[in-house]
């Protein structure tokens, strides 16, 4: 097992490569608290919002008021 694996396990080193791979899709991980842990791909084109302007914060910001009255995330 490499130090690499220790530190972050297999599982989260494969998400890891598999969120890098998709540059022509906006990929968005959203933990279980409803804030956006990390902001890939064509996420910021489509969106609009840069990653740093947007980990941390609630993944509401992305959806409308209308959608966020439908109870939208």
């Amino acid at each position: 097992m490499s130090t690499n694996e220790t530190r972050s396990g297999p599982n989260e080193q494969v998400l890891g490569r598999w969120l890098h791979q998709t540059m022509d899709h906006a990929v968005m991980v959203i933990g279980l608290d409803g804030r956006i842990e990390q902001w890939l791909g064509a996420s910021e084109h489509l969106f609009g919002y840069s990653a740093a302007e947007v980990i941390g914060q609630p993944a509401a910001i992305l959806f409308t008021e209308e959608d966020q009255q439908r109870g939208l995330p």
